[in-house]
């Protein structure tokens, strides 16, 4: 870690402005001596020296150094550092984003998600990013979030400076789908005392969820709508048998999320129509914060236009103020 008494900045900017008085004195000299070649090759290195210096700058415009050891106490007290490279706007949004998570009581995988946005914003450096990169990796469900923004992954020219591990970690998560859709279902429900009939339409709703999402067909989007929409029928019904939301008691951990996608896909009604049991079910402990933050930014972000959580990149939701937040946050009892 760079000690707070030593800005790596200002020393690089006064070897620089160092450099340019012995450069002038060394032209001055030359110029008297009349060496024209002399001359131009001291240019020619003199502008190579200042290049340098310069991508020295940037590459040290941030002192956050993350290892397992301080990464937490790092984030919480990191403070971006304005980079050249960047405009206003973009480190104003990367801050805002900084900001948001250091308010978390604890690091989870929508936190990791929103520190490698507001890092590829910041540009940050290398060693952080991929830090943070890995961070994301290993926390839990990783693989359902990773496909679920799979295109955004590929296409925002924003996450470039990752692409080759996120491509690689979608290759992963395919293979891992692929491999669960083999395993013995009879089985599982054994295992876990569940409703094999129940588990079964449940899994189903799964592969229709996922169907046309993650493909390239250019009509993926009205293909996927028919599927979601034939979707939302059986969780409504099931709902109806149920009276609760179809989670980890009825279906088993394998399958505890797939109402919440459902209701996340559809229309604004929809989830309107279904905050409240998935906000119960968050109550009762029985997922993470995270598909909550979800439900919510999507929800206010097509209804209202704005987010709170900044979870729904690419819809063109805008931020939330500060007061928004801090009430929604109270609301639904979130950290």
């Amino acid at each position: 870690m760079v000690s707070d008494s030593f800005d790596f900045k200002d020393f690089t900017k006064m070897v620089i402005s160092e450099i340019m008085k012995i450069r002038t004195i060394l032209y001055n000299l030359f110029k008297s001596l009349r060496l024209i070649k002399m001359k131009f090759l001291f240019k020619i290195i003199t502008i190579q020296i200042l290049i340098c210096c310069n991508n020295l700058v940037a590459q040290n415009n941030s002192t956050l150094v993350l290892t397992e050891e301080n990464y937490s106490e790092a984030i919480a007290n990191y403070k971006p550092l304005k980079n050249e490279s960047i405009s206003d706007s973009e480190f104003d949004y990367g801050t805002m984003i900084i900001l948001e998570v250091q308010k978390t009581k604890r690091l989870d995988l929508l936190e990791y998600s929103n520190l490698l946005t507001a890092f590829l914003t910041l540009k940050e450096s290398t060693e952080n990013i991929h830090f943070i990169l890995k961070k994301f990796i290993e926390s839990d469900t990783n693989c359902e979030y990773t496909l679920a923004f799979e295109r955004q992954f590929l296409e925002n020219k924003k996450y470039e400076p990752i692409k080759k591990e996120l491509k690689e970690r979608i290759t992963l998560c395919k293979a891992k789908n692929d491999s669960e859709t083999k395993f013995d279902l009879e089985k599982y429900c054994k295992e876990y005392k569940l409703d094999c009939k129940l588990v079964k339409i449940i899994q189903s709703v799964k592969i229709n969820d996922e169907k046309f999402r993650k493909s390239t067909d250019k009509n993926w989007a009205k293909k996927q709508v028919e599927l979601d929409l034939k979707n939302q029928k059986i969780i409504d019904s099931l709902y109806k048998i149920h009276k609760t939301y179809i989670g980890k008691t009825l279906v088993g951990t394998k399958f505890e999320n797939i109402m919440w996608s459902v209701v996340q896909h559809g229309s604004v009604d929809y989830m309107e129509k279904y905050l409240p049991i998935i906000h119960k079910e968050y109550l009762n402990k029985n997922f993470s914060a995270t598909p909550l933050k979800m439900l919510l930014d999507r929800f206010y972000g097509l209804k209202y236009g704005y987010q709170f959580f900044d979870t729904q990149q690419g819809f063109g939701f805008e931020s939330s103020n500060e007061d928004e937040i801090k009430k929604i946050k109270k609301k639904y009892q979130l950290n």
